[in-house]
């Protein structure tokens, strides 16, 4: 069968004129710019295999990536290859690219393959730019309208770039379409036409120095270097999963941040002040490529040593290194900052919801989008954020606890929620910084005034745990005489300030009412309007009460307001106090 191949296409001839070519002394660069062309080469092979399952449209796309990550077997595989193929062209590429500059590979007429190398490597760049929003999720789509805004800052053409990218100011219906054409025929069209126009150069321009074979020396360093490409790629592929966050909500506060092959650009940017930030973003990138594209033209001694050369391989190698350590720079920064950790948490968990939803309730007909914002819990939370995280805290939702102007409620309901409350109702992280501060006295601590110190008796720890165990059968809606104990001590200790089923002895006062206290119907009371004696008395909304919570009944609608107080339920008992 081999030999019926070879007698009618002849692949031997190929192989062993291939094998024979004159190639010069063996290079370490052409082994490296052969590893970036792997990257493409699995790059493209996963790309296919994606492209038969997407949909390049925005009620479609996170849908159709949702499927092939989780549904499609191997499909995860697929996408963690294809993603780190393609970043690793840009390493492998600015691999390449340093090295024919070490070893001078631009010289001997080759200027024009060099050149296709640096053009090869900028659009390996335009290949992560239109892939990562083709999947259609928050940091894909933010990601992009940073790129975009950063690409707008273009003298003259930036306006116009960005509407070519876009199909208008912001990513809209045309975008998906655009950017998935750009990304599987134009960029790889013009990669081929590059690499064409390297070869024929490389070829024409004939040997480096000396006259070895191809296959002496040189086959064995393109195999290693290939070698170790698709290995990378593989071990890359297994540790980096490719991301896949809650669908795009155009809507939505996002802290975007640049994929980390940009983030040497972004630190850079913010290092001046913002009327310079357009010319260093656009800037930097241009002069870094002019000197790419002046180095054949300046260096073109072929027999010049590299000593003789360093004026013209430091400049390269210190933009490495600062390209490099800006890089390491920006990602250290954001691992340490506080804000952008805390609402990479809130995103975490939006996202683990986003594919939980998908998972067992599928994706609505009208989109991704739909399906996130109908359901409870995310909704849940954004009228949280919306209404109630300027005042409370609720995990990683609202302010600190030295800046709480309502009570946490992470605990709320729970034995520990009343226990902090009887040890210290006053704390910064309860009522300190409300108007209640001060208006309830502590159970295990004696007050501040001296002559009521001296009399004073901490309530027994059985007492208090008795009190906290049936306050939080009431939050869980326990039947009426659960648990005659519990009552019976709420009546002899409480009733002096707090409301327990109407009664109490201080009719003036301002504590509330104990009976279903944190239950679903005390909750949803609460929120609508805390001045009902169902909760809290009409003297709650008084204005000489500086701060007290508003009543919610004229903001939100009554479904509005039963989505929040299931929200709030569902995840205070979950929150650790």
């Amino acid at each position: 069968m081999a030999r019926w191949i070879d007698d009618r296409l002849g692949l031997g001839e190929l192989v062993d004129g291939l094998l024979d070519t004159p190639a010069g002394a063996p290079s370490w660069a052409r082994a490296f710019t052969v590893a970036l062309g792997v990257c493409f080469a699995v790059a493209a092979v996963s790309g296919v295999a994606l492209g038969a399952l997407y949909a390049p449209a925005g009620a479609g796309a996170w849908a159709s990536v949702f499927f092939s990550e989780f549904q499609y077997p191997g499909g995860w595989l697929v996408r963690s290859m294809h993603m780190v193929s393609a970043e690793g062209a840009l390493v492998f590429g600015a691999l390449a690219l340093a090295l024919w500059v070490l070893e001078g590979r631009y010289r001997h007429q080759r200027d024009l393959a060099f050149w296709s190398l640096a053009l090869v490597l900028g659009l390996a760049g335009a290949f992560c730019i239109t892939g990562n929003p083709l999947r259609w999720d928050n940091r894909g789509y933010f990601g992009l309208v940073t790129e975009v805004n950063v690409m707008s800052e273009v003298p003259v053409a930036g306006g116009l770039l960005r509407s070519l990218l876009l199909g208008g100011v912001l990513p809209n219906n045309w975008t998906l379409p655009r950017l998935y054409t750009l990304h599987s025929i134009v960029l790889p069209a013009s990669i081929l036409a590059l690499v064409a126009l390297g070869a024929r150069s490389g070829r024409r321009a004939g040997p480096v120095d000396g006259d070895a074979p191809y296959g002496e020396g040189q086959l064995g360093r393109d195999l290693i270097a290939s070698a170790i490409t698709f290995l990378a790629i593989l071990a890359g592929a297994f540790l980096l999963r490719a991301p896949l966050e809650a669908p795009a909500d155009p809507l939505a506060s996002y802290n975007a941040r640049p994929e980390w092959y940009f983030q040497w650009l972004y630190v850079l940017r913010n290092l001046v002040p913002p009327s310079l930030q357009g010319v260093v973003a656009t800037g930097v990138p241009v002069v870094l490529g002019g000197v790419v594209f002046a180095l054949p033209l300046l260096d073109r001694d072929p027999t010049a040593p590299l000593k003789r050369r360093l004026p013209f391989v430091a400049p390269v190698a210190l933009g490495l290194l600062l390209i490099g350590g800006l890089t390491g720079a920006g990602l250290l920064s954001d691992r340490k900052n506080p804000e952008l950790q805390k609402a990479r948490t809130s995103q975490a968990r939006l996202d683990r919801r986003a594919l939980q939803i998908a998972r067992h309730d599928g994706i609505a007909p009208a989109g991704a989008l739909t399906m996130m914002r109908e359901d409870p819990l995310i909704k849940g939370e954004d009228l949280f954020r919306q209404h109630c995280a300027s005042c409370h805290k609720l995990g990683d939702l609202g302010p600190a606890d030295g800046k709480l102007a309502g009570p946490s409620l992470d605990g709320w309901g729970t034995e520990a929620w009343v226990m902090a409350v009887l040890d210290d109702p006053d704390s910064p992280s309860l009522f300190g910084n409300t108007p209640y501060n001060g208006k309830m006295p502590s159970y295990t601590k004696p007050p501040k005034d001296p002559q009521a110190a001296a009399s004073f008796t901490p309530m027994p720890q059985a007492q208090r745990e008795a009190i906290a165990r049936f306050l939080a059968n009431e939050a869980r809606g326990a039947p009426a005489g659960h648990d005659p104990e519990g009552e019976k001590l709420v009546k002899q200790r409480c009733t002096t300030c707090h409301l327990f089923r109407g009664d109490t002895d201080d009719a003036e006062g301002l504590a509330p009412e104990l009976a279903g206290w944190a239950s679903l119907a005390w909750t949803r009371a609460q929120i609508g309007n805390p001045g009902t004696n169902l909760t809290y008395r009409p003297i709650a909304l008084s204005p000489a009460l500086d701060g007290h919570m508003p009543r919610f009944d004229t903001q939100l609608s009554s479904a509005d307001l039963d989505l929040l107080t299931r929200y709030v339920l569902f995840r205070a008992p979950r929150e650790k106090l």
